[in-house]
């Protein structure tokens, strides 16, 4: 199970590396549908080609979202912005342990195409990745250039 999480985060990541800037209107519209059934009030969106994957940002009821798609449709993996205070408190717990004197400067609950809940860390320039109970899963240092 940790390894399916860590490998769908880490194509998360990867896939941000290399991407081409779309039009709305340049996107499939099987996998436009499928944004449109699942967030019909989402807003702001920005869509890029990530190999043959399709990644969309977008704000859905007021929080950073962003979603990705295969190129069938499938939604791979969604991941929302929170408030720190959000976290569960294991996770809370073990990032305040660790870094007692560093701000965590953002927090994100992540589902998978087949509902795993996980939720997302950044402490000083570090991910940090907690099962949906807070408990720690990985970490790793985010590149200089990342947008996550």
């Amino acid at each position: 199970m940790k390894q399916i999480i860590a490998f769908l985060c880490a194509l998360f990541v990867l896939t941000s590396l290399q991407a081409q800037n779309i039009k709305p209107a340049e996107v499939p519209s099987l996998i436009r549908h499928q944004f449109n059934f699942l967030y019909p009030d989402a807003t702001k969106e920005s869509w890029q080609v990530k190999k043959e994957n399709y990644q969309v940002d977008f704000k859905n009821d007021k929080k950073n979202t962003r979603a990705l798609f295969m190129a069938d449709g499938a939604l791979l993996l969604t991941k929302t912005e929170i408030k720190v205070c959000a976290l569960p408190k294991q996770a809370l717990g073990f990032l305040k342990k660790d870094n007692p004197d560093t701000k965590i400067e953002l927090a994100s609950i992540n589902e998978d195409g087949e509902g795993v809940i996980t939720f997302n860390a950044v402490v000083d320039k570090t991910e940090f990745l907690f099962d949906w109970t807070g408990q720690y899963l990985i970490s790793n240092a985010l590149a200089l250039n990342s947008e996550d």
